[in-house]
C-alpha cells in the first residue's frame, strides 16, 4: 500500500487521508476511545458498563505525563 502511494507521487495531505481511512477501517476502536476521552473531559468521570464512576481529575492536569495517563485511564475505565 505505501509503496503504490509513493509510485503515485502523492501529496502529503492525500497521504494523510489514505493512512487516516486505513486506521478507521482495521482500528474500529479508535473512535470511540475519542469519544469516551472527550466526554470525560466534559463530564470529569467516566462510566464503566455497570454504571460505576471513575473521577478523572487528570485530564485537567498541566503535567504531560499526568494528562496522558488521564487519557489512558478514560479509555480503558468502561471496559473494566
Amino acid at each position: 500500500m505505501i509503496n503504490n502511494i509513493k509510485k503515485n507521487n502523492s501529496s502529503k495531505e492525500e497521504i494523510k487521508m489514505k493512512v487516516c481511512g486505513i486506521i478507521a477501517e482495521y482500528n474500529p476502536f479508535h473512535n470511540g476511545h475519542a469519544y469516551h476521552i472527550e466526554r470525560t473531559k466534559e463530564q470529569g468521570y467516566v462510566e464503566t458498563l455497570f454504571h460505576r464512576r471513575r473521577y478523572v481529575p487528570e485530564l485537567q492536569s498541566k503535567n504531560y505525563n499526568v494528562r496522558q495517563f488521564g487519557t489512558r485511564v478514560a479509555m480503558n475505565t468502561p471496559i473494566q
